[in-house]
């Protein structure tokens, strides 16, 4: 007994050459995909995270009086699983010291 599927590809020879390529570029994709990057949850550093500490205490905004060393020193090997890192995180905290009268 043949579905419906398969009457429509032997009605359609040009269909079944389709279907064929197009089953053919969804398995390449999947299998060419990269794999997520984890470099930075896997490197051993040879210094304290101290040592990256950015220097906020002229900085007024959010960032500067939440992101104390204690919590850079566990949050700075991890990684997301599209692989950022906590550096690449707060760099626009870090770059705009923000003014002293908004925060």
């Amino acid at each position: 007994m043949a579905g419906p599927f398969s009457r429509l590809l032997s009605a359609r020879p040009g269909l079944r050459l389709l279907a064929l390529a197009g089953a053919g570029s969804l398995a390449a994709g999947f299998l060419l995909r990269p794999e997520p990057v984890r470099a930075a949850s896997e490197r051993r550093r040879l210094y304290p995270p101290s040592a990256e500490y950015p220097d906020l205490r002229k900085h007024n905004n959010c960032m500067a009086s939440h992101l104390t060393p204690a919590v850079y020193a566990r949050l700075c090997d991890k990684t997301t699983p599209t692989g950022w890192t906590l550096d690449q995180c707060i760099q626009t905290g870090v770059d705009n010291p923000g003014h002293p009268f908004i925060k």
